[in-house]
């Protein structure tokens, strides 16, 4: 077991505590509270992949223009 599961654990088991209460306070769906842990990964996954295929691949596009990675 990793030093860090606890810590992590503990903060997991805040946030989803926090969007229970909001579910609860502002009549979001209770399902949507257990499944933020997922898209917040989720989140961060596709921007590292976005930081890959820019360092990586051909750079990236904005408005039209291509942007390429500092050589």
């Amino acid at each position: 077991e990793s030093a860090l599961f606890p810590p992590a654990a503990a903060l997991v088991t805040a946030v989803v505590g926090v969007r229970v209460l909001q579910a609860f306070r502002y009549g979001f769906h209770k399902g949507s509270a257990f499944l933020h842990p997922l898209g917040c990964l989720l989140f961060a996954l596709i921007g590292l992949n976005s930081v890959r295929w820019f360092w990586f691949g051909k750079g990236g596009q904005w408005k039209g223009r291509l942007l390429k990675p500092p050589r």
